[in-house]
């Protein structure tokens, strides 16, 4: 090879480097989007198996204003007595913190909202910001996997993409939607 050759090489390479590397950064909040979502999502399903492995409750409570939320199993009692408190968070009475997560640390403005979509996800009109549809913010599944309340938590980026993920029936059913621009799939 002659040093013509390889700088011809590093030229293309360069290039092609150029063009690539903007793509792949505007791709990137949302791929740290549905990497959120996928970890909700997970965590509901945890949250739901521990409730029917320890035969008790267990519960996700989500903080819209300080962008986490942390799941917490109902520890011997088998009641979830609310979400942990403090920093690190410490559980009530005997309930076990199994996750705590915060939002922000997957970058790109991941945070609850409902980004650029007009309606919830049963496909009623939608107010300004939806976080959480959850009353009290928070989702509960008992000992046989059934959810104690029906709602959604609503998850959205710099980009404005929105996620919706929750529990559509008292059945204990998980789903998680992605607004299409004008409907959710």
């Amino acid at each position: 090879m002659t040093v013509i050759e390889i700088m011809a090489a590093v030229a293309i390479i360069s290039i092609l480097s150029a063009i690539a590397v903007p793509t792949v950064l505007s791709l990137l909040p949302d791929y740290r989007l549905k990497a959120a979502v996928s970890d909700l999502y997970s965590n509901l399903q945890r949250a739901k198996q521990e409730a029917v492995r320890s035969n008790g409750e267990c519960g996700v409570y989500f903080d819209a204003a300080t962008n986490r939320y942390q799941v917490i199993a109902g520890g011997p009692d088998g009641v979830c007595d609310g979400p942990a408190s403090g920093i690190p968070p410490q559980p009530s009475n005997d309930d076990v913190l199994l996750n705590y997560i915060d939002l922000s640390n997957y970058g790109s403005g991941v945070q609850y909202g409902s980004g650029m979509a007009e309606k919830t996800v049963p496909g009623a009109g939608i107010p300004p910001v939806v976080t959480v549809s959850y009353v009290n913010d928070r989702i509960r599944f008992n000992a046989r996997g059934m959810a104690r309340e029906m709602g959604y938590t609503y998850l959205t980026n710099v980009n404005g993409l929105a996620f919706a993920v929750g529990t559509p029936s008292i059945a204990g059913s998980i789903v998680q939607k992605k607004w299409q621009g004008n409907f959710w799939e």
